[in-house]
């Protein structure tokens, strides 16, 4: 179960994204200019990094929840990062893409975007 999303921001940009489960927590950060995406088995943020870690709001709605499903997104250099799914929110994923997964705005670099997905497979189950 989820059990915490923290987010470090480096304004204007977000930098490192921790998924805290039960058992285990992961970070999620760019590589190589944040071209194409980390994923590491970690812990909570450490002092040094807990200026600037926040919780994202919108993530907010899947803390409580079992992770379902995980998949990578794209690609290194083409909009490369993960989607999660999560118990009960058929309608709902959590989005942690590079900058570069679309046209980047002009004041971030090097960083993530962040986003919910809402799908729908029909007009009786639109989000």
């Amino acid at each position: 179960m989820l059990v915490d999303v923290l987010v470090q921001v480096v304004e204007p940009e977000y930098n490192q994204v921790w998924l805290v489960f039960e058992d285990l927590t992961f970070v999620i950060h760019g590589r190589v200019g944040s071209e194409y995406l980390g994923i590491e088995a970690g812990s909570a943020p450490t002092d040094a990094v807990m200026e600037g870690v926040q919780h994202h709001a919108p993530f907010t709605q899947f803390v409580g929840r079992r992770l379902v499903q995980a998949r990578m997104l794209g690609e290194a250099w083409n909009g490369h990062g993960f989607e999660f799914t999560f118990e009960g929110l058929t309608g709902l994923s959590m989005l942690i893409q590079s900058i570069y997964s679309s046209p980047k705005p002009d004041a971030v670099e090097d960083c993530l975007r962040l986003g919910v997905g809402h799908y729908s497979c029909g007009t009786d189950d639109a989000v």
